[in-house]
């Protein structure tokens, strides 16, 4: 670790070689509780504490002001992203710094205003589908909203960003649904578990395989849009170009 002045104090529990990795393991509660508990400590010692990954320093930003700073500063995707990239690919998300650009400016009319508004009908028939499904929880206590919610966010962002609609493909919904959960865990788990960070190691774990086969399902649902806008495009061409000679 540098001596520099300038550096950020290091979070104590370090251990030769791995240094604070062993902080990872678990399961989803031990990292959560793992989470607060760096949280904390790195408030207590002023918002922001350097941290080891084995050979690899990262630094903690629990400050709201420092947090601002970083990630206007700071747009270049860590390496740890590229654990995503095999689901969602170079893009907003994952993408190094120059394609990020470039997406980011392609993107800017698709958030406007005016657009956004044109969803508004859309936005209203969603709401009610999703008070509609949690009725049947009425009056019977505590449950997990996300089994509702997850459905519904991905048939609004089929309707609205992909022009596609699914809320009546049941089947495609729930089985897409589940493997997007899944990847998450797959995603969060390589990364608790530091030696599969290393690209030679995950490609012959049991986790790699486990991911290839959420992808299929994944990449399924992301071809099945294309080939439907591709064939609504070409027919639309078509309709055009027949009005024409009509005329």
């Amino acid at each position: 670790m540098s001596n520099n002045p300038n550096e950020p104090p290091v979070m104590p529990g370090s251990l030769p070689l791995i240094g604070h990795a062993l902080y990872l393991l678990g399961d989803s509660s031990q990292l959560w509780d793992i989470v607060k508990d760096v949280s904390y400590k790195c408030l207590a010692k002023g918002g922001v504490v350097a941290a080891t990954i084995g050979p690899r320093t990262v630094y903690i930003v629990t400050d709201p002001d420092d947090a601002l700073t970083v990630v206007n500063n700071c747009l270049q995707k860590d390496r740890f992203y590229d654990f995503a990239k095999p689901w969602l690919g170079e893009g907003l998300v994952t993408g190094d710094l120059s394609i990020w650009r470039n997406h980011r400016r392609l993107l800017n009319p698709a958030f406007s205003q005016v657009v956004l508004d044109s969803f508004i009908g859309v936005f209203n028939s969603q709401s009610r589908r999703l008070v509609e499904a949690l009725d049947k929880e009425i009056a019977k206590g505590p449950f997990d909203h996300w089994v509702y919610t997850r459905h519904n966010a991905l048939e609004t962002i089929c309707l609205t960003a992909l022009g596609v609609d699914f809320t009546e493909k049941a089947v495609l919904n729930s089985e897409y649904v589940k493997a997007a959960e899944v990847i998450f865990n797959v995603i969060v788990e390589r990364f608790q578990k530091f030696w599969l960070h290393s690209k030679l190691l995950f490609k012959w774990s049991s986790l790699r395989k486990k991911q290839d086969a959420l992808l299929k399902i994944l990449h399924n649902l992301s071809i099945t849009v294309l080939e439907k806008r591709k064939t609504d495009y070409l027919k639309n061409m078509e309709t055009c170009k027949n009005d024409k000679t009509g005329d």
